[in-house]
């Protein structure tokens, strides 16, 4: 544990660290204050796929090989879903055929004379998947009621065939083979929960506020937004991703409507947005990507139950006899079937508690905590997790973490910790525009089970800077050198 104290140390400073602020500011309101707006959305899409291959090889003129195949696939998927504050609820199905065919020949001279050979196969596959979930908030009080399924149901069928001989002057040898399988595969999955609190993901009250600022900061707002304009970015910000329910391309929808919200409020100072606008509003938030900051906290249990079913066929036979002028000399030949039916059926509970506070815009505390328990009422699983993230701006991004796993095996008296593992770490990433780019990271770990103990540290660091730079179109485009600052 003593390699793990200064990263432990490093890891649980940002994880009590707190921004020195009296009182909840209006940021903070932003995200205690955001509603999920209510939304629908569906699709219905089809498609039909196929493949096809030829191919002829000729060895030498005493060996030539032939091979042919086909497949194709028709599948239809529909998928839906309401999202409101107080409920959220989802929809899924698809159904696919698959067909496939291939045929293969052979000719080749050897000593023993002359060998041809044909093989066939064919196949078929056909599969359904469906899905519901819902999570609903009935009453003011916060208190959930979730309950999921999933179903897959999947059909497979195959035939082969070959067919080999040799032919000698005075000798001829035949085999003959064949073989069909089939099987079905069915699983179905309920999920049963309930629970006190309620976790909103309010990233899109941060993704409008650094729109905000970056408009301003190339001047392109003559003015801070109102309140109401804010809300209905965020509201523009949390239904982004349904726009492709309706569009094949809906980015440019989306930016439509984006800039309606802004006029609306009449905030633009020429009106509209130009290109090196729309350019900078896409560049990515942080240099680690999309930032997520969620607000709320829930603690409740749920049941999942899980059923597997299988069913397998498969008969396979095959011969071999041997002719000279055309009088059957030897014969033989054997065949078998298999079938088995396999069925599992599994309860598990789980007790999840979450907490997520973004303080402000610039800081978001999350924890986590997971217990898994089996039929018997014992715990099978333990999962905690705790991280801080500074969000310096849109191009600086601090966080610390900390993780804890115990895993139980055994029973009664015998029962005991089977695994556990511990990583704690810092990272540390900055990119100001084509002049500087830094990242910095710092994990230990350590894992034991019934066998070995590891420890592990990892250390990750990686700056870059250009110097200077030049580029130069006269008549074209004016002189270019690396921007020094962040815009």
């Amino acid at each position: 544990m003593s390699r793990m104290r200064p990263l432990l140390a490093a890891a649980l400073l940002l994880l009590l660290a707190a921004p020195a602020t009296a009182g909840e500011s209006a940021a903070d309101s932003a995200y205690r204050d955001y509603r999920i707006p209510d939304h629908r959305w569906w699709q219905w899409v089809a498609g039909v796929s196929g493949y096809v291959n030829h191919s002829d090889q000729s060895v030498s003129p005493d060996q030539h090989y032939r091979s042919g195949s086909f497949q194709g696939q028709l599948a239809t998927a529909a998928s839906g879903g309401h999202e409101t504050d107080p409920l959220d609820q989802s929809w899924a199905a698809d159904l696919r055929f698959t067909g496939e065919r291939r045929h293969d020949e052979q000719f080749r001279l050897d000593p023993g004379g002359e060998v041809t050979g044909e093989y066939s196969n064919r196949a078929i596959l056909e599969g359904f998947n469906a899905g519901y979930s819902l999570r609903a908030y009935p009453w003011s009080f916060p208190v959930a009621l979730s309950a999921g399924t999933t179903q897959r149901l999947d059909f497979q069928q195959a035939l082969s065939s070959s067919d080999f001989q040799r032919r000698a002057p005075a000798m001829e040898e035949r085999s003959l083979s064949s073989s069909s399988f089939g099987a079905w595969n069915y699983t179905a999955s309920v999920d049963l929960g309930t629970g006190v609190g309620r976790v909103r993901d309010a990233t899109p009250v941060y993704q409008a506020r650094v729109l905000e600022d970056r408009l301003l900061e190339t001047g392109t707002l003559a003015r801070p937004l109102t309140r109401p304009a804010r809300e209905r970015l965020a509201a523009l910000f949390a239904t982004q991703g349904r726009f492709v329910y309706a569009h094949g391309r809906p980015d440019k929808y989306f930016w439509g409507e984006l800039e309606r919200v802004l006029s609306q409020d009449s905030a633009l100072a020429n009106g509209s947005l130009d290109l090196y606008d729309a350019h900078r509003i896409l560049e990515p938030v942080t240099i680690e990507g999309r930032v997520l900051r969620q607000a709320g906290w829930f603690v409740g249990p749920s049941v999942f139950l899980l059923s597997q079913q299988q069913h397998r066929i498969q008969e396979s036979a095959q011969t071999y006899s041997v002719y000279a002028a055309d009088t059957l000399l030897f014969s033989s030949g054997y065949g078998f079937t298999f079938s088995d039916y396999a069925r599992q059926d599994r309860v598990q509970t789980a007790i999840v508690a979450e907490y997520h506070h973004p303080a402000g815009h610039r800081w978001q505390y999350d924890a986590a905590h997971t217990t898994r328990i089996n039929e018997s009422g014992v715990p099978m699983f333990s999962n905690t997790n705790a991280s801080v993230m500074w969000i310096v701006s849109d191009r600086w991004l601090a966080s610390g973490f900390f993780g804890h796993a115990l895993e139980w095996n055994g029973h009664g008296s015998d029962r005991g910790v089977e695994r556990w593992n511990l990583v704690a770490g810092v990272d540390v990433s900055y990119f100001l525009e084509d002049s500087w780019a830094l990242t910095v990271t710092a994990r230990e770990s350590q894992s034991h089970d019934s066998d070995a103990f590891l420890r592990r540290g990892d250390f990750a660091f990686s700056i870059t800077r250009v110097i200077s730079g030049l580029f130069d179109a006269p008549g074209l485009v004016s002189a270019m050198r690396p921007t020094p600052g962040g815009r």
